[in-house]
């Protein structure tokens, strides 16, 4: 086998290793944060993403107890700012989740 066949099959490894690992994680914030998007684009309210839903449930970004900081405060507690921290928040990890699993292939020189 020439080197660089052993190099793409490497990369090959590297990139389905990556997918496995990064993929599913990817999905774990990358559902709910355009859940989120969505929800908010029809409701044409910002907050609609971290806020508590009709039946009491909070949305998925908010649900889980970690993620308990991103709930909506009260609404004249609203501020831009807070808005936009929970969204760059959210936005960093999704392309973090994106990104890191090239940088990882790149690193073990594998590329």
């Amino acid at each position: 086998m020439t080197h660089a066949a052993e190099g793409g099959k490497a990369l090959l490894v590297a990139d389905l290793l990556s997918l496995v690992l990064f993929g599913a994680a990817f999905l774990v914030f990358a559902v709910p944060y355009v859940g989120g998007l969505r929800r908010a684009r029809r409701a044409g309210d910002a907050w609609a993403a971290f806020e508590q839903r009709d039946d009491g449930r909070w949305t998925a970004m908010t649900r889980a107890r970690g993620l308990a900081p991103f709930r909506a405060p009260a609404p004249e507690r609203r501020t831009s700012a807070g808005l936009a921290v929970r969204r760059g928040a959210w936005t960093v990890v999704v392309l973090g989740l994106l990104v890191y699993p090239v940088v990882v292939v790149e690193i073990a020189g594998l590329v």
